[in-house]
Order: structure tokens, then sequence, then C-alpha cells
């Protein structure tokens, strides 16, 4: 097998240092995507939230608010040293709801967790206009796996 370094194949070709990757083509690229989101986001008449908990690959807990007109990712928030409380929940909705405007909001949806349902509603309360769901692809996804591991329940009894 022929194996040629960069040098052999395009002389005057130098790869970016970690520097430049890590910093001026990263920070770069992250402005370039946030100056998207927010001109998406403003131009938009009408906005949700999406709020769902979840574990990264270290195990530490995330609560991910996702904003749209189409689905735009806007927040991303470790947690892993706050509880998961409805006024730790509540407070980081709102706060995505006073950066982008309450009044351009029209749902908050969320998982079908306690913590998460009532935050919501408590922000109904607040902001009128604006009306909770739990996600319904969450609840039939608990049900679809439920349904699964009954059947694999039964097959292993016949």
């Amino acid at each position: 097998m022929l194996c040629m370094d960069e040098k052999e194949l395009r002389p005057a070709f130098k790869l970016p240092s970690r520097y430049h990757l890590f910093h001026r083509l990263l920070d770069n690229a992250y402005e370039e995507t946030n100056k998207f989101v927010e001109s998406k986001v403003a131009e938009a008449q009408n906005l949700s939230i999406m709020c769902d908990g979840w574990t990264n690959i270290r195990n530490e807990d995330i609560i991910v608010i996702i904003t749209t007109p189409e689905p735009v990712f806007v927040k991303c928030v470790e947690t892993s040293t706050d509880k998961h409380t409805t006024q730790y929940i509540k407070m980081l909705l709102e706060d995505v709801l006073k950066t982008y405007n309450p009044q351009k909001f029209v749902c908050i949806i969320t998982d079908n967790t306690s913590n998460m349902r009532k935050a919501a509603k408590e922000l109904e309360e607040i902001y009128p206009h604006i009306i909770s769901f739990g996600c319904f692809a969450h609840t039939l996804d608990l049900l679809c796996g439920g349904i699964l591991k009954t059947k694999k329940y039964f097959n292993g009894l016949g």
C-alpha cells in the first residue's frame, strides 16, 4: 500500500495548527452559526420552546432548550450541580422567553416529568397567551418501549 504524506501530494499545503483549528476556525464557525440562529429567531413571527432533560456521554444532566420557527438549536445548559426543580426549570425557560420577547411565543413543549410540566404550567399563568404541552412523541416512545418489553417477556414464556 502506497502511503504519502501531505508534502508529497501538495508541497505548498500546510495543515492548520491545533490552536488555529480550536480558536480561529471554531470561533468563526460558532459566530456564523449564532448569527444565523439569531436572524432566524428574529424573523419569526411565532416561536415555541421545546425543553427536554437528558444525560450526555459523561453522565452530566443537561436541559436542552430549543426555539422554533423551523427547528433551531438555541441553548444547552449543563446542570450537573443544579437540581431540576420546578423553580429552576421555570427560571431557565423564562430566561429564553425574555431573551427573545415573550409576546412572540405561542407554546412550550416539555418532556412529561412533573417538574417540567409544572414549570410550563406556571409560565402559562404569567403569560396567558402561551399554552404548554407534554411531548406526545415522548409519551409514544415510552408506550412503544413498554409494548416491546412486554412482547419480549411473553415471547420468552411461549
